[in-house]
């Protein structure tokens, strides 16, 4: 019986040897119909205004039962760099590749069994696996990478683990969500009343309208592993920016900007650690024109790290930007408003 079993053991590591010794040779051009991976990196690209962009090769559709209790570190090499970015409501901003020192940064992916998946409903009968290779550019520079898509069709459930791009499913779901319940941006105005005044001031471009408000909803961020653990969860407050129009005794327009924005707040698991710092805001006035921001947000990685992310002005006065300033390899997720305006006279009563 325990030769039995060894015999047993040895074929399932030769298979999975057989698979990843193979993965370069027998990945082919995505030409069928798009899948599961294919749908998700379009998105990320989406997401990221076109800022990165995937090419996928793939292996052959097979059996997830073939790969027997695996673990997935088995299954793809350790990376040599990350993608990383700042998150939006609707999109994942300065993507770039950030180098990894001596395979620090070993996705937490990599220890989960095939056979955990069967434990929370997905058996391994009745799954398929693709082994990927992924070209990622951004601007001139192309990277490789790999990663494993599996799915359980008849149960309508797939994942992507990728070994540079951590938590990519989650991600790119609450992306898409946000997406279909139209997050987006408010803008609204407040009307001129023709009062009778030497001069009417109203926004530059926008009619007669003699302020403008804009407004970024609240959104919350779920980041989860490929087994559907929850890792983080945090809300990311809503952020407020407004410039307004009044004449002056000089026949002209003076800007005045205002802002708010609630504070954000997380909650981390499993050795995870969140950060999130207060607000930051800045409004400034010269003469007709006005300038305001305001940013918050949360950072969150797999050790707490004080002060890991930071917002800080970027340039002065009606020139300043709000910018973030986190720690290489730290997760960001904000909520940034900017309004910047001028006031002129559109009518003299």
């Amino acid at each position: 019986m325990n030769i039995q079993n060894s015999q047993k053991n040895q074929k399932s590591v030769a298979t999975i040897l057989a698979v990843v010794i193979s993965l370069t040779s027998t990945l082919v051009e995505a030409k069928e119909k798009p899948g599961y991976a294919e749908a998700l990196y379009r998105d990320f690209a989406d997401f990221s205004e076109s800022d990165i962009a995937f090419d996928i090769n793939f292996s052959e559709k097979k059996p997830l039962s073939e790969l027997a209790g695996a673990k997935i570190g088995t299954l793809l090499p350790v990376p040599k760099f990350k993608i990383e970015f700042e998150e939006g409501p609707i999109s994942l901003r300065g993507t770039r590749f950030a180098e990894i020192q001596g395979g620090a940064d070993v996705p937490g992916d990599y220890d989960i069994r095939l056979s955990q998946f069967e434990e929370i409903g997905y058996p391994a009968y009745n799954g398929t696996y693709r082994l990927l290779g992924i070209k990622t550019t951004i601007e001139n520079e192309s990277r490789n990478h790999d990663a494993i898509e599996l799915c359980w069709e008849s149960q309508h459930h797939c994942v992507v683990v990728d070994s540079a791009a951590d938590y990519i499913n989650s991600t790119i779901n609450e992306k898409r969500k946000l997406r279909a319940e139209a997050w987006s941006e408010k803008v609204t105005y407040d009307r001129s009343e023709g009062a009778a005044k030497a001069s009417v001031c109203t926004i530059q471009g926008h009619g007669s309208n003699r302020s403008i408000t804009h407004d970024k909803p609240s959104y919350t961020v779920r980041k989860t592993n490929s087994l559907g653990v929850l890792l983080y969860k945090g809300t990311i407050g809503a952020t407020t920016a407004q410039v307004a129009c009044t004449a002056n005794y000089f026949g002209g327009c003076t800007a005045s900007a205002t802002s708010q924005a609630d504070g954000s707040n997380g909650s981390a698991y499993h050795g995870y650690g969140v950060t999130c710092p207060t607000p930051r805001t800045h409004r400034a006035t010269d003469g007709a024109t006005g300038d305001v921001g305001y940013a918050t947000g949360c950072a969150w990685g797999t050790r707490t790290i004080a002060y890991a992310l930071g917002f800080k002005l970027s340039g002065s006065g009606v020139n300043a930007n709000i910018v973030l300033d986190p720690n290489q390899g730290v997760r960001v997720a904000t909520n940034a408003v900017n309004a910047r305006h001028t006031c002129l006279v559109s009518s003299t009563n």
